[in-house]
């Protein structure tokens, strides 16, 4: 079922009871939201740069905007937008929220100066580490953050930031290239969508495991004994799958997709963004 179309490189995703919100990373890029059974799209946030990544954290978005180095958090249903990080230097990317603290990554600027910060309003968001060097994707639980570094100086890696017993990130696993697009957590394990697998670690670090190869993976979610993906290119050969969390038999859920971007899955269903090709080829 498509549920919004016309929507230029639509790219996150995140959902609450009601609504499915959608950013598009396009310069002027929005945040969009749209009913779970299906309706109008409706535009909450404009004039944003390239915007990526977004998250739900109790009754706000939050969003980054990397092209003019902003992080905002607005209703949602688009009043009291704030800027949480006002226009500077750098890339804000990777965006999550856990226990009432809103974390993010930012590349740069320049090399090993990107950083992980986290922000409790009214209060100044707090630099919790630095000198990373190009953090993208982020996910958080239990005050533990995780990141993909895809790296401008040194090995791409996954990385984690545990307060209680360091100040300092910690290498989770290596990565084979330069091509990490997504992660999600649960109790034990780091999941992990590269270009060419999907897979997973310890959370504490080690091996990587590699529980199916896939053609440009890039979002990925857990729900129930499953791991969801969406994977993909310029064709129509995109596809959402699923696999147990542990590896084992896949399965094909769609198909016929144009770069499929991000993914969630509530207790009923599962809702993706396809970037598509063309200014508006996008689609959710």
């Amino acid at each position: 079922l498509v549920l919004a179309q016309g929507l230029p490189s639509a790219h996150g995703i995140a959902i609450d009871q009601s609504h499915v919100f959608v950013t598009t990373a396009v310069d002027g890029g929005s945040v969009l939201r749209v009913p779970k059974a299906g309706g109008s799209a409706i535009t909450i946030q404009a004039g944003l740069g390239r915007p990526r990544h977004l998250t739900l954290s109790g009754d706000r978005v939050w969003v980054t905007s990397p092209m003019d180095g902003r992080v905002l958090s607005l209703a949602k249903d688009g009043s009291d937008a704030q800027e949480i990080v006002s226009a500077s230097p750098g890339h804000p990317e990777g965006i999550d929220a856990t226990a009432g603290a809103t974390f993010w990554v930012r590349r740069g600027p320049g090399v090993k100066a990107g950083a992980l910060f986290a922000a409790q309003p009214p209060a100044d968001p707090l630099q919790l580490a630095g000198g990373l060097d190009s953090p993208a994707e982020l996910a958080v639980d239990g005050g533990e953050a995780y990141w993909i570094d895809n790296s401008s100086g040194s090995t791409p890696a996954i990385w984690r930031y545990v307060p209680a017993t360091t100040a300092a990130p910690q290498l989770v696993t290596p990565l084979s290239a330069a091509n990490g697009n997504d992660l999600e957590l649960d109790d034990t394990h780091v999941y992990y969508a590269m270009n060419a697998e999907v897979g997973r670690v310890p959370r504490s670090g080690g091996p990587r495991e590699t529980l199916t190869t896939a053609t440009f993976a890039h979002g990925i979610a857990l729900v129930g004994p499953h791991l969801y993906w969406v994977e993909g290119g310029a064709t129509t050969d995109g596809r959402l799958a699923r696999i147990p969390r542990a590896g084992g038999q896949i399965e094909t859920l769609a198909t016929g997709f144009e770069i499929p971007r991000g993914v969630v899955v509530d207790e009923a269903c599962v809702f993706w963004t396809n970037q598509g090709v063309g200014k508006d080829g996008g689609s959710l």
